[in-house]
């Protein structure tokens, strides 16, 4: 058997999107050689002419390429010219993958089967990775469950998943797959669901949310699959219900303080030896006071016997393991003495030690603790107004601080070169309390179009992306996914300012409507 007959251009370029594919949750090595092979197979491929005639003929790629140009037009009023050319960089991918992909359009089904399958294969393989790193197979620097995302950004691959357990759904009722692929696709969904609770990605699953009520307002629009359009409906009311449950039950559990008498507070332990009450300090955990009984000699004697880090060393993570171990015990409402020690499971002594101080984080696939996490964040940033330490309500300064910006030059923005100035000259005249080295991008893509193009640039931009949405009934119901994750996802993160998050966007984009495309001419 030889290989000749299968080294052409069309196979070279069915090569590169699978690089693509595979890379997307997993490499941006294999995204970028992909993107060069796609340009290799368009100039070894040839006749010009006739695809430069179907790519004038088609509005969606001029629209896509529209996204650069509007960025472009940004330099005019720009005054930093070197970060603006590092921009229009990143954002190359909004002309090469819509050009070369076009050029090589219509795809055979088994084609976007083979692209779709590179996907999955991509985020099996960093799932894997993570979970290895989970089990302490891999040695890997890990600082919480957001981080067991190895490859790419924690938001970014949820979102990722979420599109392969939609995409999943889709290939199951397709009626050529035998129950074996079915079960396959099944497992598989649930195993990217399961993730998704693990890296506890709450981007994603607001994605997740957001988007099945979306695809069954789609199915019932259309008027086909009702019966799935009404399960869809109840998924996202269940979910919906689920999450808005455990936000209630977190809120009260944080808020409803346990009330104390300091003078019914007890003075001894069991074994007779005497607690401490600092009456004074409000530091709570879980409605529970930390600095209210507590036993310092029994915690020392009985934590020594279960622990090969001291008393007065430190968790694995730098952090007062006595301070940990405290707080750690007051989540669970308990007082801190040698009880309270003892009965502690190993697995929650090993958490301790890595710097856990809620019983709630120690459990891989509980939400509650990061919802709870979300929750106290969000009522100690209301109080003291200091975002250091706390990953959302740094996201909340930045996006105050960009409304500041976005405010005092509405119409043109400040230049597509200028964001990252502007931001921090604003931080500093607003006296934000957060450090200097978090001065940061507003870390939301509308804001971030916002500051660079002005209001206008941003009406453009959505309706540049989004403007196929006015026929939706008639979209593929995976575009209608794409479009609905990336437009979620991008009220919390600024996809398109990193190259592997604008390669994700585009080419899912690019893949789900030629999908799209396809199926107006032969269906799919």
């Amino acid at each position: 058997m030889t290989i000749k007959p299968y080294i052409n251009p069309r196979n070279a370029f069915l090569l590169s999107m699978l690089l693509i594919g595979a890379g997307l949750a997993s490499s941006n090595i294999l995204m970028s050689w992909g993107q060069f092979g796609l340009g290799i197979a368009f100039l070894w491929d040839g006749k010009f002419r006739s695809k430069f005639q179907q790519l004038r003929n088609n509005k969606r790629i001029w629209a896509l390429m529209l996204v650069f140009i509007l960025f472009v037009l940004g330099l005019i009023h720009t005054s930093n010219f070197s970060y603006a050319f590092q921009d229009l960089k990143i954002k190359l991918p909004f002309l090469v993958i819509p050009f070369l992909a076009f050029a090589f359009f219509p795809f055979t089904i088994k084609e976007f089967k083979f692209i779709f399958h590179s996907v999955f294969a991509g985020v099996i393989f960093s799932m894997a990775f993570g979970i290895l790193i989970y089990l302490g197979w891999i040695n890997w620097q890990v600082n919480d469950m957001r981080n067991y995302s190895p490859f790419i950004s924690n938001v970014r691959f949820g979102t990722l998943l979420v599109f392969c357990m939609i995409c999943c759904g889709y290939f199951m009722f397709k009626k050529e797959y035998l129950f074996a692929h079915r079960f396959f696709y099944l497992l598989f969904a649930f195993t990217c669901l399961a993730f998704l609770m693990f890296i506890q990605s709450l981007t994603g699953i607001v994605a997740l949310v957001g988007t099945l009520l979306i695809l069954a307002v789609y199915g019932l629009v259309k008027k086909q699959n009702r019966k799935l359009s009404f399960f869809l409906l109840f998924v996202f009311l269940l979910v919906g219900g689920c999450v808005s449950g455990l936000i209630w039950k977190e809120y009260h559990r944080i808020h409803d303080i346990e009330k104390i008498e300091v003078d019914k507070l007890p003075k001894a332990t069991y074994h007779g030896s005497m607690y401490r009450h600092n009456t004074k300090s409000t530091e709570t955990v879980n409605g529970h006071y930390v600095w209210i009984n507590i036993c310092y000699w029994e915690l020392k004697r009985e934590w020594n016997k279960r622990s090969k880090i001291d008393f007065d060393g430190k968790t694995n993570k730098g952090w007062p393991l006595e301070h940990t171990l405290i707080k750690y015990l007051t989540s669970k409402g308990l007082k801190k003495n040698a009880e309270a020690i003892q009965s502690l499971t190993d697995k929650e002594v090993k958490a301790i030690e890595n710097g856990a101080v809620n019983f709630l984080s120690i459990h891989p696939l509980d939400i509650r603790w990061r919802i709870n996490q979300f929750l106290v964040e969000l009522e100690e940033y209301k109080k003291d107004g200091d975002p250091n330490g706390r990953s959302f309500a740094t996201r909340l300064e930045t996006w105050q601080i960009a409304l500041v910006g976005i405010s005092q030059q509405k119409i043109f923005g400040y230049g597509t070169g200028d964001v990252r100035d502007i931001m921090k000259s604003k931080y500093a005249a607003t006296g934000s309390k957060l450090e200097k080295k978090h001065w940061l991008n507003p870390h939301q893509q509308y804001f971030t179009v916002a500051l660079a193009v002005g209001l206008i640039g941003l009406v453009v931009f959505v309706g540049l992306l989004f403007y196929p949405l006015i026929r939706f009934r008639e979209l593929h119901i995976l575009f209608i996914t794409m479009i609905s994750i990336a437009g979620i996802a991008m009220l919390d993160e600024d996809t398109l300012e990193t190259q592997a998050g604008c390669t994700q966007f585009v080419f899912l984009y690019v893949l789900t409507w030629l999908l799209h495309k396809r199926g107006n001419t032969k269906a799919t």
